[in-house]
């Protein structure tokens, strides 16, 4: 996610698919994902980002379609971000 954007908003949840899990989780499963994890993963970044936090790219989920598989795509993402970071860091 770019700096200052949010990666559970509606529109980024519905684009990336992950609307889907809330029918593949049972409701124990379901609970303790959103209930749970997600909140422990949000205030472990923020601790560990500190003020950092709204400066920053992070990526929270990277999954490909099998049809999409072993082209490279991840790869060119992973690189790219990189690229920036190493741009960013030598300025």
């Amino acid at each position: 996610m770019p700096p200052g954007k949010d990666a559970d908003d509606w529109l980024t949840i519905l684009r990336s698919g992950m609307w889907r899990l809330y029918y593949q989780l049972s409701a124990e499963g379901r609970r303790r994902y959103y209930s749970e994890l997600l909140p422990v993963l949000h205030h472990t970044k923020q601790e560990v980002m500190g003020d950092r936090d709204h400066d920053c790219y992070y990526l929270v989920y990277l999954g490909t379609k099998p049809s999409g598989q072993r082209r490279g795509y991840a790869r060119k993402l992973i690189d790219q971000m990189a690229a920036k970071v190493r741009i960013i860091v030598s300025m």
